[in-house]
């Protein structure tokens, strides 16, 4: 709320012009004081929306930003709508408002009382428009697109017949501007999605947008992240697609992502076919990375590198059944500097490891087991948290993000094995985590 205590409404003056619209974690229906026995009053939709601050730094010791709220006012219920008795007693009092409470965050968000639904929302454009980005490709100028935050929370808080009772009008809802990441001097890691081997209920499997010195590359692409990445960016804004390895969990969405360009393509919003960076085996599988003028399939060999705007991204081999490899991003500006980025991608424990990882900024690391399981780690080539975190001690990483883990996994968890194991603060990867740092 700002301080004078005014009401405002997001996407307009005020400090919401600094902040981007994440999710619904709570919604309550509340009765309001004008409507009459029959619900026939004004029905509004009152907001507290979550929202994460942009151009301000987020590597503070691990320790996430202040927390605050804003308030918006928006939608009215149709006629129709109201008019509807819908199987409620004549004289019971109808809820006409909606409060949907959130929060603020920077990092990754804290506990909250009362989560009824946590999960990232999809985004959704009001009633004839089209979310819109920056693209490199001839896109239209950008825009953030907002999150459907008032169907959903009419979902959450009310049963079916006043959801139609209390319809908002979404063309009242204005989306939010923000800077686009990609034209920054610094690097946007945004977690789309981090467990694994398979989906969980509402969150995706391994996706990663990475943002900045021109350059924006979708860096694995399990089951699950493009209905993510869509809140960020169009398919067609994506300058690489990077794939550590082919197994599924890495790849599956891959499968379909070759349609989404494809269409793209069709409709004049690619005019390129967008490089997609993987191993050459399993061959079956790397043979549908290349579809029509879509995208196509580049191969990544140990020690090869590539040049994405101000971006250089090098490759390592991993330790893992199939042709793996470490991926490091680095400004080709300043090369001596080294990796601001390295993710392990999948990879048992090696000697040559810290090595590889030890100059990084910010190391993301698999942490697909738990401590006890390190026999099974080592021989299905994967790492435990404890091993991830250890790694992360043994670099000069500021940040270690532990991802990659099985989605009936607490990460509360996963975060005190860790902490056990090193001695120093981790984060666990969510979806919407954004970590940026120069």
């Amino acid at each position: 709320m700002p301080d004078d205590g005014r009401k405002v409404r997001p996407g307009r003056a005020g400090p919401v012009e600094r902040l981007e619209l994440l999710r619904v974690v709570q919604a309550q229906a509340v009765d309001d004081d004008e409507h009459d026995a029959l619900g026939r009053g004004p029905a509004h939709l009152v907001l507290r929306l979550q929202l994460e601050e942009i151009g301000t730094p987020v590597l503070r010791d691990g320790v996430p930003g202040r927390h605050h709220e804003v308030l918006g006012v928006e939608g009215e219920a149709g006629e129709e709508d109201r008019d509807e008795a819908g199987g409620r007693d004549a004289g019971e009092a109808a809820p006409t408002r909606l409060e949907v409470v959130v929060s603020c965050f920077q990092n990754s968000p804290p506990p909250l009382p009362g989560i009824r639904r946590p999960g990232r929302l999809p985004s959704a454009p009001g009633r004839g428009r089209r979310p819109r980005c920056t693209s490199r490709r001839g896109a239209r100028p950008g825009r953030a697109a907002l999150p459907h935050l008032l169907a959903e929370a009419r979902r959450i808080a009310l049963p079916g017949v006043e959801q139609r009772r209390c319809r908002p009008d979404l063309e009242e809802v204005s989306a939010l501007t923000r800077p686009d990441p990609r034209d920054q001097a610094a690097l946007t890691v945004t977690v789309l999605g981090a467990v694994s081997p398979y989906p969980g209920r509402g969150v995706a499997g391994p996706g990663y947008l990475v943002e900045g010195f021109g350059a924006r590359i979708l860096l694995e692409c399990g089951s699950g992240v493009l209905s993510r990445l869509v809140a960020y960016c169009d398919y067609a804004d994506l300058d690489a697609v990077v794939l550590s390895h082919l197994h599924f969990d890495h790849c599956s969405d891959a499968f379909v992502l070759r349609y989404a360009l494809d269409a793209a393509t069709r409709s004049g919003r690619l005019g390129a076919p967008v490089p997609v960076w993987c191993p050459a085996e399993p061959g079956e599988v790397a043979a549908f990375m290349t579809y029509k003028d879509a995208m196509e399939a580049r191969t990544i060999r140990p020690g090869s590198s590539m040049t994405v705007g101000g971006m250089t991204v090098t490759f390592h081999p991993a330790r893992h059944p199939v042709e793996t490899y470490h991926v490091t991003f680095a400004s080709t500006e300043a090369p001596d500097d080294g990796p601001l980025l390295f993710y392990t991608a999948d990879t048992e424990w090696y000697d040559g490891l810290p090595g590889l990882a030890g100059t990084c900024r910010v190391l993301i690391a698999e942490a697909s087991l738990a401590a006890r399981q390190e026999a099974l780690a080592t021989s299905t080539g994967h790492l435990t948290a404890a091993q991830a975190a250890r790694l992360g001690s043994l670099t000069s990483a500021e940040r270690t993000v532990l991802t990659h883990y099985p989605p009936d996994r607490d990460p509360a968890d996963i975060e005190a094995e860790a902490a056990e194991a090193s001695g120093r603060p981790v984060t666990v990867a969510v979806e919407g985590l954004r970590i940026t740092w120069p």
